[in-house]
């Protein structure tokens, strides 16, 4: 694990703090007024500490997303969430029983738990990055020495998805990024090997509810595949600025 460096307040909203090796992003989301929208899949597990506007407050772990899930958040509702790198292992029962005390989301305790309770193996993490960047899975085979067979039962056991939900994943969100520029859909399905923009279009339906051009013309969708999640071309941080502006859903 990294070095845990102190949390400071920048501005009375924002602060800095290093990231354990199997922690991908920390994430903060406190509405002023009611929103309703979609959490999409990114191949990640969170820790969220969730208050309610009454005060109430608790800890959960989420499951994977295979497609849009709707989500409605309430103004006065605050949320703070730890995003796992995808593969992570967690010891779910410790993590809980340690967190479920804490009322407030203390970013230092937390990384230093969830150091302690989560684990990324590094053959499966090799794996998920050749999965990530190979055009076809027997590139990725290739790459890792491995039978398909072989990879097949590595990336099931410790994730419970297959080899090719993975590669789905990471190319779906990928031509979704692509979407905040101006390429033609064509040509973004292109560029993501679809064999024609009729399939990728069917691939945005089954991810995400959405077609892509519906996709583009969403700035919080945008902004929400954006967020890091399953894909090895963003750069991997050792700290993470935390916001309570950063938005946890697709706002509607």
């Amino acid at each position: 694990m990294r070095d845990l460096a102190e949390a400071t307040q920048a501005d009375g909203q924002e602060h800095r703090v290093s990231l354990p090796a199997v922690v991908l992003d920390v994430w903060q989301h406190a509405p002023q007024q009611t929103q309703s929208g979609f959490v999409l899949p990114d191949g990640c597990c969170d820790l969220i500490w969730h208050r309610t506007a009454d005060g109430q407050s608790n800890w959960f772990l989420t499951r994977l997303y295979d497609t849009a899930s709707p989500l409605e958040v309430a103004a006065g509702e605050h949320y703070c969430g730890y995003r796992l790198r995808p593969g992570a292992v967690v010891d779910e029962a410790t993590l809980l029983a340690a967190v479920q005390h804490r009322r407030d989301p203390d970013s230092v305790d937390a990384l230093a738990l969830l150091s302690d309770c989560a684990s990324l193996d590094p053959g499966l993490a090799e794996a998920m990055a050749c999965l990530a960047d190979a055009s076809r899975i027997t590139t990725a085979t290739r790459q890792l020495g491995l039978t398909e067979r072989s990879l097949e039962r590595l990336v099931m056991r410790q994730t419970g998805r297959t080899p090719g939900y993975w590669k789905q994943l990471a190319r779906i969100r990928r031509a979704a990024r692509a979407l905040a520029g101006s390429a033609a859909l064509a040509d973004i399905a292109f560029a993501h090997c679809y064999a024609d923009q009729a399939q990728m279009s069917r691939d945005f339906q089954r991810w995400f509810g959405i077609t892509p051009s519906g996709f583009r013309r969403d700035p919080a969708l945008l902004a929400l595949v954006a967020a890091p999640g399953f894909d090895y071309n963003a750069p991997q941080p050792i700290g993470v600025q935390i916001s309570t502006r950063k938005p946890l859903i697709s706002a509607t």
